[in-house]
């Protein structure tokens, strides 16, 4: 009798036991939304599993942002491939309403919580506190906290720099080849031969020259994939002794081509320009450009010859050399590529007006001529632009 006495009063110490255990027993409540709502009398500690990460860097960045927001203890544990973060012990219900609400249970955090807690497998650490299921309320302040900002594309240079949308000065310098042509031209000019037509100067080739260009300008920047990026600049260009080359018809007869003539164009530009870059796509951008402005045309170095094997007269006078002043356009198309937000080089090809060339006044009975041909070009640009703030 005595034994089955002592025997229940161990049963029911243990079964005491059990229940003070159970009752102070770690709790974990899974997200920091149902921590917020968290009702409990338990006097033990708590937990609060606030998301779940297949990739442990993920779920370390997760615990540096929670970590600015609490002092409150944040641990990271692994389990089934899995890290999770977990915010605890916290010692009363009361301080996991606190901390949740601290931490923001309306937060982005709060919502890849909730996404990853459905694709991971949970990890508790004790049985979990049933929550009462409360009905989401919904305010203009809550939708306007949760609404996804729109995703703007940043623009990257080669070595991973954004490119910024900033408008800037720049400054450059170019290079060129420029193909004159349009100088087929005749003109005519006295025989110095009494009572005879004037002789005829074609002109049938000309000879293609450098360019050298500097420039500055404005531009102004959008980010956006078309049109991103339009400017306006003063650019100054010489072009280095072009040739024409022609024949001169003695009082214009058809079969009297017994004479050669050259001579040299070097020329300088004043343009305003205008350029607009088309599209991006990564660091490349087409563009089209145009410019207006004046060409001042110099006329040098003339000679004429005889062509052997048709006469042997050699005139002794000629034409000297004359400057001209012309309006002049272009309009052009290439490619723009940025190395970073300083740096870009340019490719393009530029059709481009130059007005009229004249040499000056002859000698001896061509002192009341000239020479005088047309000038267009085809040309090949390279450009290097450096942009700056000011």
């Amino acid at each position: 009798m005595k034994r089955q006495i002592c025997t229940k009063l161990v049963l029911t110490a243990l079964g005491l036991s059990l229940v003070s255990l159970s009752s102070v027993a770690a709790q974990t409540i899974y997200g920091l939304q149902n921590a917020s709502q968290l009702r409990s009398n338990s006097s033990g500690d708590f937990y609060i599993q606030v998301a779940s990460f297949k990739s442990k860097s993920n779920a370390l960045r997760a615990k540096s942002a929670l970590q600015r927001k609490s002092d409150s203890s944040i641990a990271i544990r692994e389990r089934s491939g899995y890290y999770t973060v977990v915010i605890g012990p916290i010692h009363s219900a009361a301080a996991v309403r606190t901390t949740a609400a601290k931490l923001g249970a309306g937060s982005a955090l709060t919502h890849v919580a909730t996404t990853k807690l459905k694709t991971a497998s949970r990890a508790p650490y004790s049985q979990p506190v049933a929550l009462k299921h409360t009905p989401p309320t919904y305010s203009p302040q809550v939708s306007k906290t949760i609404q996804k900002a729109p995703v703007q594309k940043v623009y990257k240079d080669k070595d991973g720099f954004p490119l910024g949308p900033t408008n800037r000065w720049f400054v450059g310098l170019g290079v060129g080849w420029m193909f004159p042509f349009g100088t087929d031209e005749s003109s005519f000019a006295s025989s110095g031969i009494p009572d005879f037509p004037d002789d005829r100067y074609s002109a049938d080739h000309s000879k293609s020259a450098g360019q050298y260009s500097a420039f500055a300008g404005y531009q102004w920047r959008r980010a956006t994939d078309w049109l991103p990026a339009y400017s306006l600049a003063a650019q100054y260009t010489y072009t280095d002794s072009a040739r024409i080359d022609g024949f001169i018809y003695v009082n214009d007869l058809p079969d009297t081509r017994n004479f050669k003539y050259r001579y040299d164009i070097s020329q300088q530009l004043i343009m305003a320009k205008l350029k607009l870059d088309l599209y991006r796509w990564r660091q490349l951008m087409p563009y089209v450009s145009g410019g207006a402005g004046v060409a001042i045309n110099r006329v040098h170095g003339y000679s004429e010859y005889p062509i052997p094997g048709e006469t042997t007269w050699e005139k002794n006078y000629g034409f000297t050399s004359g400057n001209r002043t012309q309006f002049a356009g272009s309009v052009g198309a290439g490619f723009d590529f940025e190395f970073n937000d300083r740096a870009q080089v340019s490719l393009g090809y530029e059709l481009a007006y130059y007005g009229k060339v004249r040499t000056g006044k002859g000698e001896g009975v061509l002192s009341a001529d000239r020479l005088e041909n047309k000038l267009n070009s085809n040309a090949v640009v390279l450009q290097g632009t450096y942009f700056f703030d000011w």
